[in-house]
């Protein structure tokens, strides 16, 4: 190969090579404002994506408002019913405790049941219980007598404040602020169907099992024959302003207490015969 025809080649070849170099640099070039490009398009803005006006919130605000004044008097309604159903429930236990009591005990326990138009219902229990001649109130404070469980339900007038021959062993109110705020009284049913009308009604468990019922200002069951047919303590939330068709709100409940003073629960709306 002759000098001149090298030259050209040499000269070829330093063209080609700034050629792909020129080349390099425009594709890098053009790579770079297309990243950049990419990178200041902005994003497309859906036409449906937005937030909740204030009329939306105040609509809401104002429909869970009105929800909850609404179901404000349907929850008070509720827990006066329920507490109906417990006071039921405490005269039950009373009347059950007593009768066990008097089988654990070996002694005669007495139930006072107050129909007093003073009282919305008042419960007491006392153990009959007796002593020595010299048994004294102030004796029994001293802790020089003792008092041993009687098993007799037949001992004439039962002064039940006398604690020589009876002493409050448990008792259940129904007194309390609930109650006067929601209207909630009972009333005691004698086995006959009567409400007594004087005085209170009462119960007398021996250790036998045998029940014994009593009405009047004073308990006495000498002449009283064991009970055979069971009685009621209907506790009720009385609606004064209501027609006779709806003399209460909600359900009465009805302590059913069996002659073997057994008790249940039942829960009804006003029968025939219920007291007003």
């Amino acid at each position: 190969m002759s000098l001149a025809q090298r030259a050209v080649v040499v000269v070829s070849s330093i063209a080609m090579k700034k050629c792909a170099a020129r080349c390099a640099v425009r594709s890098a070039c053009a790579e770079g404002r297309s990243a950049y490009s990419a990178r200041q398009t902005p994003r497309p803005v859906l036409s449906n994506a937005r937030g909740f006006t204030l009329i939306e919130l105040m609509v809401v605000v104002i429909l869970v408002g009105i929800m909850v004044m609404l179901a404000v008097p349907s929850m008070s309604s509720a827990r006066y019913d329920r507490r109906v159903y417990d006071d039921a429930a405490s005269i039950a236990q009373v009347v059950r405790d007593a009768r066990a009591r008097a089988m654990g005990r070996g002694a005669a326990i007495v139930v006072q049941l107050s129909n007093a138009s003073s009282s919305r219902g008042s419960y007491l229990v006392y153990e009959a219980v007796t002593g020595n001649s010299s048994l004294t109130t102030a004796n029994i404070e001293a802790g020089v007598e003792n008092r041993t469980p009687d098993s007799r339900c037949r001992r004439g007038d039962l002064n039940l404040l006398d604690t020589t021959k009876n002493v409050l062993v448990e008792s259940t109110m129904l007194d309390n602020q609930t109650e006067i705020s929601a209207d909630i009284l009972s009333v005691v049913v004698g086995p006959t169907g009567i409400v007594p009308t004087a005085g209170s009604a009462f119960l007398c468990f021996t250790p036998g099992g045998h029940t014994y019922y009593s009405e009047g200002t004073t308990a006495n069951f000498d002449s009283a024959l064991p009970m055979t047919s069971p009685m009621t303590v209907i506790v009720r939330r009385r609606n004064v302003a209501g027609s006779s068709a709806s003399p209460d709100f909600g359900l009465r409940r009805r302590v059913v207490i069996a002659p073997s003073g057994n008790t249940r629960v039942v829960s009804s709306g006003p029968q025939s015969g219920d007291p007003s």
